[in-house]
C-alpha cells in the first residue's frame, strides 16, 4: 500500500468516526427534544414471569425476537384523565389509544411543549449578538451528517466493489461501505478467518465436547478483559455490527439468509454446555438438576452460580449441562453468522476485482452439512 493510499484510508476512517460521533450526539439531542414534547406514564413493574421451555412461533422468525421495548413506560399524548384511569395515545409506527388504570401507574411526566418543533426552538435555539441565532438542535447535526455522506459519494464513485456490487445490496449505504473500505486491506486479509479475527467475529475459548453422536466446538465471542490487550479492531467490529442490523431491516437477500440461519438455530436450540456460569447465563435449563427444575431461566451470572451451588450441595457436579437458548440468544447467533458470511463475501469480491486468489464461502448447518454460499445481490 502506497503512502498516498494509506493517507486516504486514514482520512476516510476519520470521516466515518466523525459521522458516528455526530450521529450519536444528534440522537441524544433528539431524545431530549422528543421527551420534552410528549407525556410519559411509568407503570408499576409486573412480577417477573417464569420462562418455561421455549415456545417458538412464526412471529419470532419474522420479527427477530428477543428485543422488546420497555414495557413499563407508555409515551405519547394524554387524551383524558379520571380518578380511575388515564387514556393515552401512544407514539411509534402504529399509534394506538390505550386506557391505563390508576392502580398500575407509578408516575406521570407531563410534556413541557406541544410539538417537537417548539421544543427545538425553546431549548436549542438562542440569540448570540445582534440579528444572529445559534441553532444547536438535532437539525444542525443532521445537516452535518448529510455533508459527510455527500463526501462519501465522491470517494466511492471509482471503487468497483461499490459500483459493481455493494450499491445493489439492500441495507449497505455510503457510510457502511466507506467504513469497510477504510478498515479492511484485501492484500493482508487473504481468507475469511483473518478478516473475522480482525473484525472481532472470531471464537475464543473453544473446547471440544461430546454432544449426542457428534462433537461440537463450544466457544464464545471475544470479550474485553481487564489486563489483556484487545486483539481485534473495535471500530470495524462496530461497523460490521451496524451493517448486520441494516441488512436485516432492509429485507433484502441477506435478510432471507438470516431467516434461514435463524430457522436452523431454532431447530437446534438445545445443546450441551460446560458447567461454567459464564457459558450458562442467559439460557434456559433443559434438564432437571438437584434444587432446580427443568425450564428454569438462568437470567444472569448470579443465577448460574446459585444453580450450580445447589447441585454441588446435593453431591452432583456435572461437567456438562443441557440448556435451551433463549429467543434473544438465538437471534443474536443468527445475526452474527449472517454478518460473518457478508464480510466474507465482501473480502471475496474485493480480491476478485484485484485479480487475487479467492476462497469460496461455505455455511455449515447445525447438522454438519457444508453448503457454498455465492455472493448475494439485492
Amino acid at each position: 500500500m502506497t503512502e498516498e493510499e494509506r493517507a486516504r484510508r486514514k482520512r476516510v476512517a476519520d470521516l466515518v468516526d466523525a459521522y458516528y460521533r455526530i450521529q450519536k450526539t444528534r440522537k441524544g439531542i433528539e431524545l431530549r427534544e422528543k421527551a420534552m414534547s410528549r407525556d410519559e406514564v411509568e407503570l408499576i413493574p409486573a412480577k417477573a414471569e417464569t420462562v418455561e421451555e421455549g415456545d417458538w412461533d412464526e412471529e419470532d422468525l419474522e420479527t427477530g425476537g428477543g428485543r422488546e421495548k420497555d414495557k413499563n413506560k407508555k409515551q405519547g399524548k394524554i387524551l383524558a384523565e379520571t380518578s380511575a384511569s388515564v387514556r393515552i395515545m401512544t407514539t411509534g409506527q402504529k399509534p394506538k389509544e390505550i386506557e391505563i388504570p390508576r392502580s398500575r401507574i407509578k408516575a406521570i411526566r407531563y410534556r413541557r411543549f406541544e410539538t417537537w418543533e417548539d421544543a427545538k426552538k425553546a431549548i436549542f435555539c438562542f440569540p448570540v449578538g445582534r440579528d444572529r441565532e445559534a441553532n444547536v438542535s438535532s437539525d444542525t447535526f443532521l445537516a452535518m451528517e448529510e455533508d459527510i455522506k455527500h463526501e462519501f459519494k465522491g470517494i466511492l464513485k471509482d471503487w468497483r466493489v461499490w459500483t459493481d456490487w455493494l450499491v445493489e445490496v439492500k441495507g449497505i449505504g455510503e457510510v457502511l461501505a466507506c467504513g469497510l473500505w477504510a478498515h479492511i486491506d484485501p492484500m493482508v486479509s487473504d481468507k475469511p478467518s483473518s478478516v473475522w479475527k480482525f473484525a472481532g467475529h472470531h471464537v475464543q475459548g473453544v473446547e471440544e465436547i461430546e454432544s449426542g453422536d457428534r462433537r461440537r466446538g463450544q466457544g464464545h465471542a471475544p470479550r474485553l478483559q481487564k489486563g489483556r490487550k484487545r486483539d481485534w479492531n473495535r471500530a470495524l467490529q462496530t461497523i460490521l455490527w451496524n451493517a448486520g442490523q441494516s441488512l436485516v431491516l432492509a429485507r433484502g437477500t441477506y435478510r432471507d439468509l438470516y431467516q434461514e440461519i435463524k430457522a436452523d438455530e431454532v431447530a437446534h436450540a438445545e445443546m450441551m454446555y460446560p458447567a461454567d456460569p459464564v457459558m450458562l447465563s442467559g439460557s434456559i435449563l433443559a434438564q432437571a438438576l438437584p434444587g432446580t427444575r427443568k425450564g428454569f431461566n438462568i437470567r444472569n451470572l448470579a443465577s448460574a452460580k446459585a444453580m450450580l451451588k445447589r447441585a454441588a450441595k446435593a453431591g452432583e457436579e456435572p461437567e456438562l449441562v443441557r440448556v435451551k437458548l433463549t429467543r434473544g440468544h438465538l437471534d443474536a447467533r443468527a445475526r452474527r453468522r449472517m454478518r460473518k458470511i457478508f464480510i466474507a463475501h465482501f473480502l471475496q469480491y474485493w480480491r476478485m476485482t484485484l485479480g487475487l486468489k479467492t476462497r469460496p464461502v461455505y455455511i455449515v448447518s447445525k447438522d454438519g452439512v457444508h453448503e457454498e454460499i455465492p455472493i448475494l445481490r439485492g
